[in-house]
Order: C-alpha cells, then structure tokens, then sequence
C-alpha cells in the first residue's frame, strides 16, 4: 500500500504473514530531509503504535457516539468497531520500519533501533544493484554535479563555489567533461580540499555512465 503525502503511517506499508506476522512500514527521505537516529527514532516509535492509534481512535468515535443523534450515533458505532478490530489485528504483528534515504548516514550504525533497517547512499548499491542505483545517483545530483549543473545550481549548493568558479567550470565542462574527481581537483584546484565537495563529488556517476547535457548527440572518446 502506498500512502498520500504526508500520511500518519509510513510512506509505504505491507503485511507478511508468513513466517511470523509482520508489518512493514518504509520511510523514504530525500538529501535535504534530514535523517539522524532521532527520527529515526520517533518514526519508528510512531509506526510501533500503530495498533494503539487504532484502540484511540475507536474510543473517541465510542465517546462521540454517545452524545451524537440518533441517526449519528449508529454509524459512529459502526466505525468505532471498524477501528477496534484493525487495532486488535495490526497488535498481533511486529513493525519493522526501513528507512530509504538518499544522504549519507554520518551516526553510528549500531546505536539503530532494533526493528529499524537503513539503506543509506553508500548502501544503495548493494541492497538495488548497479542499474537502479545509477539512476538514483543521476535525479539526486543533477542539480550539483559539475558534468550536468549550471553555474546558478552550483554556486547555490556550494558556498565554496563563487559565481566566477561556477562559470569557469560550465565553460570548461563544455569543451571536456570530468571523468573522475581527481580530474576535476586538477583543473580547480582551489577546491580540492573542500570537504563538501571531495564527499559529494567522489560518489558522484562519471562518464561513461553519464555525459553532460552539451554533449548529449555526441559520442565520447574513450
């Protein structure tokens, strides 16, 4: 099931039942949504209690019923025992949250909840294979990575890259593309110990897996 944004409970949610009765609540968070082991943390507290949402939620529409009209009241009943037993069968089954995220995780791994499984940046690889990551990587940096961004995109992302820097790495990158970070370090070397960029540009996809918007009719040299 995939849930409306911003819904109450997960991003998307499915139940196993075999072996053991399990719900599984996925939260998916962007780069500029932040992830640490807090929310971490208090969304899975948040999906944990599900089941009790539901017990709340039956005795508030339980409570209202009392005090509604008499045509009110029989549908509120109805709904209030609609509730009931899906907190009575969500209570039989153990919520495991994942977390998708897009960011690196810079927290320890360890100090994760139980219940709780991460698949962060560095991870993607290996929990999607090579093809889905790849995509992934292209939408997520599109707007800062030196082969594919403007001057504007990277100088707002960057406040190492100045308005004169972004322009000079848009010219240089249309007469040649970047092939790796350290090929990047040479031509601007004035950012080559910037921690920011060194991190992000290092995950960064390189031809051949990617060309530059300018020279997207064009076959690269090898």
């Amino acid at each position: 099931m995939i849930n409306g944004y911003s819904a109450p409970f997960a991003d998307i949610f499915f139940l196993v039942d075999e072996p053991d009765p399990i719900l599984i609540a996925i939260q998916c968070r962007l780069r500029k949504n932040l992830l640490n082991l807090k929310t971490i943390e208090d969304e899975h507290k948040r999906n944990a209690n599900i089941s009790h949402k539901m017990e709340e939620k039956a005795r508030k529409l339980k409570n209202d019923s009392k005090i509604a009209s008499r045509e009110k009241k029989e549908e509120l009943r109805k709904e209030a025992e609609k509730y009931t037993q899906l907190g009575n069968l969500l209570s039989k089954y153990r919520v495991i949250t994942i977390f998708v995220t897009t960011q690196r995780f810079n927290e320890e791994l360890e100090c994760i909840p139980n219940d709780c499984i991460l698949i962060h940046q560095e991870k993607f690889d290996t929990f999607f294979g090579p093809v889905f990551s790849s995509r992934t990587k292209f939408v997520m940096t599109r707007d800062s990575n030196p082969n594919l961004s403007t001057a504007s995109q990277l100088t707002s992302r960057y406040k190492a890259i100045s308005q004169d820097i972004g322009e000079r790495i848009e010219q240089t990158r249309k007469r040649r593309i970047f092939r790796s970070h350290e090929e990047f370090c040479e031509e601007f070397k004035e950012l080559a110990d910037v921690n920011e960029l060194r991190d992000d540009f290092i995950y960064y996809p390189y031809p051949p897996y990617i060309e530059p918007f300018e020279h997207s009719n064009k076959r690269t040299r090898v």
